[in-house]
């Protein structure tokens, strides 16, 4: 069955305290831009407490997912630890970061089996996925039957969330100046 590591990135939130302490999965950060600062990103990065955040500026704040060569330096290092790589994402609708991970695969194909899911979901609904990947590796499931277990998951994931203001998605292209009008 050989050894299974688990990457994910920062925009997943952890229902277990300590999680991911486990050292066969690897978080790829996300670095947040705002006001001319970079600040790489972790699941227990609060945003409001980063020095500069600035909700209100005119660009605010912008996450830019890991590159495509990120990926490619994190599954190299891990497929001389590993015989597979699970790799769980945020939403390619919200993200780029499922996309630059499944390119950054495509230069592994033959050496390492690396299966790249796009998670449909952010923060705890994808956090949930990559705990139930560590759990499923942990009772002894083989990778195949952890990426069917993964997958099996997603429809069943719902994700609710409020914002105060939709300038915001606006500003990122997640919504149209009329959505943002009228959702105002």
């Amino acid at each position: 069955m050989g050894t299974v590591a688990i990457v994910t990135d920062s925009m997943a939130r952890f229902t277990r305290p300590g999680f991911p302490a486990d050292p066969s999965v690897f978080v790829a950060s996300l670095r947040i831009v705002s006001d001319g600062q970079f600040v790489d990103e972790t699941p227990d990065t609060d945003v409001l407490q980063i020095a500069g955040f600035r909700p209100d500026l005119p660009a605010g704040p912008v996450a830019i997912p890991p590159s495509i060569e990120a990926f490619s330096q994190i599954y190299s290092r891990l497929h001389k630890e590993a015989d597979h790589i699970i790799s769980i994402h945020a939403s390619a609708r919200l993200s780029a970061t499922a996309l630059h991970a499944r390119t950054a695969s495509q230069q592994f194909l033959g050496r390492c089996d690396i299966q790249v899911i796009d998670s449909q979901s952010i923060s705890v609904g994808q956090g949930l996925l990559v705990q139930a990947a560590v759990d499923s590796i942990a009772r002894g499931d083989p990778p195949d039957e952890t990426v069917r277990i993964v997958r099996g998951m997603i429809p069943r994931l719902y994700m609710v969330f409020f914002l105060e203001r939709l300038d915001y998605l606006e500003r990122l292209g997640r919504l149209s100046r009329s959505q943002s009008l009228l959702g105002s």
